[in-house]
């Protein structure tokens, strides 16, 4: 079975087939659930596959005991069962739901429809149009809050089914899942999410979610070995972050599989965590850099010892007062530069 074409990541997906990755049944079962592109019937396949050559593994338990007493097997017959009753029940007429609908497209993101429907099959028909890439139909019961979600491709395909309706270890065991894959990505490279953003990603920055990439969960301190101590700290004590990865594998979820980097702000440059996906929704960022943005290309230059401390220095300072006699010019001189003769 080809799992590689389950990661999201263009970038993650060409090296690991480049390197011949051999996934563990873990990795495979966490990148079958993790794709966002391929449909249910496709992942439904694989991990089908997945089982017949697994057959009679036990899957390591995990915290809250998320595949206690599971097998491959009976995990991925139970997980599939708990997605088809989903389905069903979400498409059930019921006189105590509502229904509304989210679309998708890449340009505008993620759109809340806002309308409310008595049924499924209205739902769809009045929001399903040649505009969106996906569709999610959300059936919200009146009395208690909880809710059943269906995404589906406009000719109906499925690609995921969600439900909060009850506790379910077996769905929601997942998100206990860690994996280490391996990435192309190196210290200092410019690197961008590819996560799917809410209907008013429009209005963000143009270079919000691009940052210059400083750490990912499962480095061990030898990709940073070259790097400056003072601009990575943690490398001084490479004892230290050996002991942070092996707690990640030993009791790690997939809320550690984060990366950090500096990104750029109105006003700053910060480093900080992300909190919006996994190291494995990240890919180059190949994008010419122009304004503040290239702010991030000399950070990269000098993360990597390209150039010297003041250098960068030079450079940023040389790029806020471009950004900043262009901002007053719009802002405040538009129109007067005449009385100037």
């Amino acid at each position: 079975m080809d799992y590689y074409k389950f990661i999201n990541s263009k970038d993650i997906r060409e090296h690991l087939i480049k390197i011949s990755y051999k996934f563990t049944p873990e990795e495979a079962l966490y990148v079958i659930h993790d794709s966002r592109s391929r449909t249910l019937d496709e992942k439904r396949e694989a991990y089908k596959a997945l089982v017949s050559e697994n057959r009679g593994y036990k899957l390591k338990e995990r915290r809250f005991e998320a595949f206690k007493g599971h097998t491959l097997e009976s995990f991925v017959d139970a997980y599939l069962q708990n997605i088809d009753s989903f389905v069903e029940e979400c498409k059930r007429p019921d006189d105590n739901a509502v229904y509304y609908a989210e679309t998708y497209n890449p340009r505008d993101g993620w759109i809340d429809c806002q309308d409310l429907y008595g049924t499924f099959e209205e739902c769809v028909s009045e929001n399903c149009d040649e505009y969106c890439e996906k569709i999610k139909i959300t059936k919200k019961f009146i009395n208690t809050g909880k809710a059943i979600s269906v995404t589906f491709l406009p000719n109906g395909t499925i690609l995921d089914a969600q439900s909060s309706i009850r506790d379910d270890k077996v769905t929601d065991a997942f998100e206990m899942l860690y994996i280490e894959i391996p990435t192309p990505f190196r210290f200092g490279d410019i690197v961008k999410p590819i996560y799917e953003k809410a209907g008013d990603s429009k209005f963000h920055e143009p270079y919000e979610d691009v940052l210059v990439l400083t750490s990912l969960p499962h480095w061990d301190g030898e990709e940073l070995k070259d790097c400056d101590p003072r601009e990575v700290p943690r490398v001084a004590d490479r004892a230290a972050y050996k002991r942070l990865r092996k707690s990640h594998l030993e009791e790690g979820d997939e809320s550690d599989m984060l990366y950090a980097g500096y990104f750029l702000t109105d006003t700053s440059i910060c480093c900080d965590h992300s909190v919006s996906g996994t190291y494995l929704d990240l890919e180059f960022y190949n994008d010419k850099l122009i304004g503040r943005g290239r702010i991030l290309k000399a950070l990269s230059s000098y993360l990597k010892n390209e150039i010297r401390l003041e250098t960068l220095f030079a450079l940023i300072k040389t790029v806020e007062a471009e950004n900043t006699a262009k901002q007053i010019k719009e802002w405040y001189l538009d129109g007067m530069t005449d009385l100037l003769g």
